[in-house]
């Protein structure tokens, strides 16, 4: 049995292949589950997995996560029809995928599902069923605020309703708030009161890396802008090719005023290395993110990556 997953919204993708797992699983306590990745890939383990008995009748439930754009795509593409008529289970996992192969392996499946990003419109549809999927009461400005803030980012939306959940009530609005407090005044450029505003967020409880998760996405979404402006488009076009809620677009669109594009790729080449550094004991990801905040302003003559290469500093 073969199953085709794949579309850019990889929340609920795989949120669905979870779900599909999970039954499958269910019905067979002793059935084996694999999930494969480039990481963990090799042909043959595939054959194995693909062409392989259980000397003890033990089914499979295999997920193949983001291998068909690799080495091993063609050999997968190729056990499509052996997949489809196995006892066992099988999912393709897909974020990005042609329409040719999507036609070609759906003659197979014995179920394709495509998740495209959810429109700007079903944003707010989608936050108060998972909110009433996890016995959460929300309030009308909470649910407007995801719905508006975080655009189609659902695992950033679903992490912040987990938190909820878990009658973490005042950390919620910590991290439905502050942090995007910090991302307007890091994308108004206001160097100073983004240094403040970030510090008072970690005096509140809201940790370096909940915020530094926040510009990124600033960072990553005025680079995604200002490309769609430079080839051109007008702002409604580039809402629709980006997908980006309108408010998100308008807010970007202003910042590109006093941003270009050479500053938010410097930003967005500081930000890796911080997290990099962070990640490997050299840099401490608060003091580094301080440094970016006050080296916003134009007249701020501060090195950055000489701060990086030195190891930063404590604060």
């Amino acid at each position: 049995m073969l199953y085709l997953i794949y579309g850019e919204d990889s929340y609920r993708a795989r949120k669905n292949t979870r779900d599909i797992v999970e039954n499958l699983a269910g019905r067979d306590a002793s059935a084996a589950v694999y999930r494969i990745t480039t990481e963990n890939a090799g042909e043959e383990k595939l054959k194995d997995l693909i062409s392989g008995q259980n000397l003890f009748g033990q089914k499979s439930v295999v997920v193949f996560d983001g291998l068909l754009n690799g080495e091993l795509g063609d050999f997968l593409i190729l056990s499509v029809k052996e997949m489809s008529g196995s006892p066992d289970v099988y999912v393709i996992l897909e974020e990005k995928l042609e329409s040719k192969l999507v036609k070609k392996i759906s003659k197979f499946a014995q179920k394709t599902q495509k998740f495209e990003k959810l429109p700007a419109s079903d944003i707010e549809k989608w936050v108060k069923s998972e909110a009433k999927s996890r016995d959460i009461v929300l309030k009308p400005d909470e649910i407007s605020f995801l719905a508006q803030n975080f655009d189609s980012n659902l695992w950033t939306i679903a992490q912040a309703l987990e938190l909820k959940s878990l009658g973490a009530d005042n950390d919620f609005k910590k991290f439905v708030y502050n942090p995007f407090e910090l991302a307007d005044l890091f994308a108004s450029r206001k160097s100073r009161e983004a240094y403040f505003c970030f510090h008072k967020n970690l005096a509140s409880g809201v940790t370096a890396e909940e915020m530094f998760w926040k510009l990124w996405w600033q960072t990553k979404t005025l680079l995604s802008v200002v490309a769609y402006k430079e080839a051109g488009l007008n702002n409604f076009q580039i809402k629709q090719k980006s997908g980006l809620h309108p408010y998100v677009v308008q807010k970007s669109l202003a910042a590109l005023s006093r941003l270009n594009r050479r500053e938010i790729e410097n930003i967005w080449d500081d930000l890796f290395l911080l997290w990099r550094d962070s990640r490997l004991g050299q840099t401490d990801l608060a003091s580094g993110l301080s440094f970016i905040l006050l080296n916003l302003s134009p007249s701020d003559k501060f090195n950055q990556t000489a701060f990086f290469a030195a190891g930063g500093i404590s604060v």
